[in-house]
């Protein structure tokens, strides 16, 4: 993290995002060679009537902070959990880009990495699927510059190239919680007594993470294994390794036969 020091980052005012917004800030205050801007970006979904409230809420707290807050408000309320991912990392591509960021942070957690995982296992999803949330990626948002769903005002166009009608912002995204227990982050809110924003749609058992996350997890810790996620955990921390072999194996036999 510490070669990106400019970081927005991507909050929703519940206790993972929080948490880490605090962390950020201490490194922010107390190293200021290391990061020397912050900004908080808040995606608006839609999806309730507390989401203006929790909006405002969040940029009464960036004003206290002396920091940038960008909020992006959806065109159309996004029903689906992939729409809703896809259109709030095209939202940080955005903000990043047009206002300087080297790097996107979001708030996910093991909790988050494991979820994803049965998820993706569930679906039949191959090894690669196996690894998820990775702590840095880069996201690639495309552009449509002749597309009535073209999100960039013209305004925004400048230093971008258009010349092929379509353009690529990409985005460094760093996950710094991705091995912390989202338990653990619990406790530090309760002990830092912060401001939490709790977004309702979080308990719609509607959407699947959220069955996976109060219905499925609880029933295999109440009768299989108490200890499953620090058993998936493992899993993972020894399977990703093995993967990321095999492709850089892979990625050399592909050079040698150029």
């Amino acid at each position: 993290m510490f070669s990106y020091p400019s970081i927005l980052l991507s909050v929703s005012g519940g206790q993972d995002s929080m948490s880490i917004l605090m962390l950020v800030l201490h490194l922010y205050k107390q190293q200021p060679t290391w990061v020397s801007k912050v900004g908080i970006l808040h995606c608006q979904h839609g999806w309730t009537e507390l989401d203006l409230q929790i909006a405002t809420r969040l940029s009464s707290i960036a004003d206290l902070l002396e920091i940038p807050y960008y909020c992006v408000t959806a065109r159309e309320v996004h029903r689906e959990e992939e729409s809703a991912r896809l259109w709030r990392y095209a939202s940080a591509s955005r903000i990043a880009n047009v206002h300087g960021y080297d790097i996107v942070l979001t708030g996910h957690t093991l909790t988050d990495r494991l979820e994803s995982f049965i998820l993706h296992l569930i679906r039949g999803s191959g090894l690669r699927g196996v690894s998820t949330l990775h702590s840095y990626t880069t996201v690639n948002t495309p552009i449509w510059v002749n597309s009535t769903d073209c999100f960039l005002s013209s305004w925004e166009w400048t230093g971008i190239d258009l010349s092929s009608g379509r353009s690529i912002l990409p985005v460094a995204l760093g996950r710094p919680g991705r091995l912390l227990e989202r338990a653990t982050l619990a406790k530090w809110t309760d002990d830092w007594n912060m401001p939490l924003l709790v977004d309702p749609t979080h308990d719609r058992l509607a959407w699947s993470r959220n069955r996976l996350r109060y219905e499925l997890l609880p029933y295999l810790a109440m009768y299989w294994n108490p200890n499953v996620e620090a058993q998936l955990e493992d899993f993972l921390e020894v399977v990703e390794p093995e993967i990321y072999y095999l492709d850089s194996l892979l990625q050399r036999i592909e050079d040698l036969r150029l």
